[in-house]
């Protein structure tokens, strides 16, 4: 190839590069327009549907069945809970934890009053040879050399039960 004819053909290649660059930088303007400007988009198509499939249905007659209350103590309790320890019925356990100076601590709710709760403790511990304290809550109950420290607190409609062990 002469010199002349590659001076040609690089002047014209660049050419082309420039052409294109200017293109590029020209469609990126484009896309940086005033969007109040852009033409309004087409009305949607409307279109009549029938009635959904379970329109007629009817739930009136359904059985609905109703969960049964619970009746004992929901919940895991923790590793070395006194296990002869009587709970009072329906309960939750809420949370448990050590406590300050060794032992640990559960809480327990239950839907039923701090009195109702006070009451069923009152009878269901000596029955099952735990010696209170005093006339409580709170109290402290003891047996086999054993002792722990029992709070009923009013929440609500409810009440809750801490048991210090």
């Amino acid at each position: 190839m002469s010199r002349a004819a590659w001076r040609l053909a690089s002047r014209s290649a660049a050419a082309a590069a420039l052409a294109a660059a200017l293109a590029v930088v020209a469609s990126c303007g484009q896309s940086r327009r005033d969007p109040s400007q852009a033409p309004p988009d087409p009305p949607l198509e409307t279109v009549e549907v029938g009635d959904a499939l379970d329109a007629e249905l009817d739930t009136s007659e359904d059985v609905v069945a109703a969960r049964r209350p619970r009746e004992d103590v929901g919940g895991v309790l923790p590793g070395g809970f006194p296990r002869d320890l009587p709970l009072p019925t329906p309960t939750t356990l809420v949370d448990f934890g050590d406590a300050t100076g060794g032992g640990a601590w559960v809480l327990l709710a239950s839907p039923r009053s701090a009195a109702a709760l006070s009451s069923q403790l009152a009878q269901d511990l000596p029955a099952a040879g735990w010696r209170l304290s005093a006339a409580g809550p709170p109290w402290t109950a003891a047996r086999d050399g054993r002792s722990v420290r029992i709070a009923v607190t009013a929440r609500g409609a409810g009440s809750e039960l801490k048991i210090e062990y």
